[in-house]
């Protein structure tokens, strides 16, 4: 399937509208519902306008990935732009040109998924291809949804579009109630959606990078864990587990490739972002796609080391010091420390960035680190300009995030050999020593702490460390908060409420609905 150009050429001929709660004007030259959705085509051509919102700026193209790995103890800042240093530092503003970035990409693909739910449902058209197309359309409103919470924490819940002006305001919503409507569009999208697209009759066959049946699974049962509800995510995690549709890539390294042919053969990723690495004239960062967008990842400069892009972030040496705690079976560094970081590792074999000479050509001192994962530090390039070509797909959830969160349901939920038996299935991909037999002799205090650890060798700069620390309560303990700062300098800027993003000025400006949050 030819995924991005395909989603570029649909919005010039769909979607006149930005997002139902930034722009009230109308785009004339835009077709209308009643005008659109005539035939199979058209109901393929919405949704995939609705994945095209997933590359803009706001999304994983950028600031999506960026502002989860700043806010965490993971990365330092060192950007001269404030919107990425003001969120690092935990002091953005309300005004802040940074506040409605990821709002506004949120509700885009919102929107452009209830234009898809609306517009396809009274088609008649082949109803296996309709089901999959809606059940594309509500894991992608689900996933919408989901991306606001875990950044705003209290927002409006979107389910139509709006027909009135007064549904163009629409009231903040609790954080239990936006989870609750994660959680049923999660479950309707199960009873729609394929196990894959490679056997199914009609336009979309064979493209098997669309969501699947696995893909609301996944994220249905992490919206279960985050919410505590352990049984239900335990649930979830097993049906995924069991059906043996997924597997651990053999290689680390392969969930940040750009390698098409080890992209399109990898059993890991349960759902991705998809990118590419041609070279088209124009930037996908926002606005009304087209034909010619490069539809990029630019989390590869902003990551890149100095020299090599725009170098607005770096690895805390804790970060750097925690992956380098154990060592493999053979004595060797954790091989995920060196696909996350670049460092200068002469006893592994590591000693270029960017194909060039640590020392001597890239000119870098024997003890600095920099972020490797989703740059292209493999490749010899040498300019900010080469690395906005960036191909490298962003993983939204990998097998190794079910293992893992099926450990945490089965320790809260008193199964802690079953979950020692799943932390070192992921535990063994990095050949790291044999050590269930101990971890299942954990307390469920101690196994919430070797998971924590787990998750971060596993995931570290992948945007979920904040969202753990969000959801462990570790804002509410002095403890971890003191932890915190050791680890990042950062978090000494921190006060209760600003984990969360807040909710953007303009937005409370236009929308008399619309409450503040505790970042405000």
């Amino acid at each position: 399937m030819n995924k991005i150009k395909l989603y570029s050429f649909i919005l010039l001929l769909l979607l006149g509208c930005a997002d139902q709660l930034q722009d009230d004007s109308i785009n004339p030259n835009a077709n209308t519902p009643e005008t659109f959705f005539k035939t199979e085509a058209d109901a393929v051509a919405s949704v995939n306008a609705a994945y095209n919102a997933l590359i803009i700026d706001g999304f994983y193209n950028r600031m999506g990935a960026v502002m989860a790995d700043g806010r965490s103890d993971e990365l330092g800042g060192r950007s001269p732009w404030d919107v990425l240093s003001t969120v690092s530092n935990f002091v953005m503003p309300a005004t802040s040109a940074g506040a409605p970035i990821i709002w506004e990409a949120a509700y885009i693909l919102i929107l452009r998924a209830n234009q898809t739910l609306e517009g396809v449902e009274p088609m008649e058209i082949n109803q296996d291809l309709k089901n999959r197309v809606l059940g594309q359309a509500y894991f992608l409103r689900a996933l919408g949804h989901y991306q606001l919470t875990i950044y705003y924490k209290d927002v409006p819940i979107v389910t139509r579009v709006a027909k009135t002006v007064e549904e163009r305001y629409p009231a903040t919503s609790s954080q239990a109630d936006v989870w609750n409507q994660i959680k049923a569009d999660l479950e309707q999208a199960k009873t729609l959606l394929p196990v894959n697209y490679i056997g199914v009759t009609g336009i979309d066959q064979g493209q098997n990078q669309r969501v699947k049946l696995d893909a609301a699974r996944a994220l249905l049962g992490k919206a279960h864990l985050y919410t505590q509800q352990w049984q239900a995510a335990e649930t979830e995690f097993e049906a995924i587990i069991d059906d043996g549709r997924h597997a651990l890539t053999q290689n680390y390294a392969h969930n940040f490739t750009e390698d098409p042919g080890i992209e399109l053969t990898n059993p890991e990723p349960i759902f991705q972002v998809e990118f590419t690495n041609d070279e088209s004239p124009d930037l996908n960062w926002g606005g009304v796609p087209s034909a010619t967008w490069r539809q990029f990842s630019a989390v590869a400069p902003t990551y890149a080391a100095r020299g090599f892009g725009f170098y607005d972030f770096f690895p805390t040496k804790w970060l750097y010091d925690q992956m380098k705690t154990e060592k493999t079976i053979g004595g060797k560094t954790d091989p995920r420390l060196l696909a996350t970081i670049l460092s200068y590792e002469p006893a592994d074999g590591y000693t270029t960035a960017y194909t060039k000479d640590w020392l001597t050509e890239a000119e870098f001192a024997a003890d600095e680190i920099f972020i490797k994962k989703f740059t292209r530090a493999d490749l010899g390039l040498t300019s900010e300009t080469a690395q906005l070509n960036s191909g490298i797909n962003y993983p939204l959830i990998r097998y190794a995030d079910v293992l893992l969160m099926n450990a945490e349901a089965k320790n809260e939920l008193g199964k802690p050999a079953e979950a020692a038996a799943l932390i070192q299935q992921v535990r063994d991909r990095a050949t790291l020593p044999d050590r269930e037999a101990e971890f299942a002799a954990l307390s469920k205090e101690q196994m919430r702490d070797r998971i924590a650890h787990e998750r971060l060798m596993e995931f570290a700069i992948e945007g979920s460390r904040i969202n753990d620390i969000i959801r462990w309560g570790w804002f509410n303990n002095p403890a971890k908060v003191a932890e915190l700062k050791a680890h990042d300098p950062e978090f000494a800027n921190w006060t209760p409420g600003k984990e969360y993003l807040p909710i953007p000025q303009i937005e409370l400006d236009r929308n008399p609905n619309l409450s503040k949050n505790s970042a405000n």
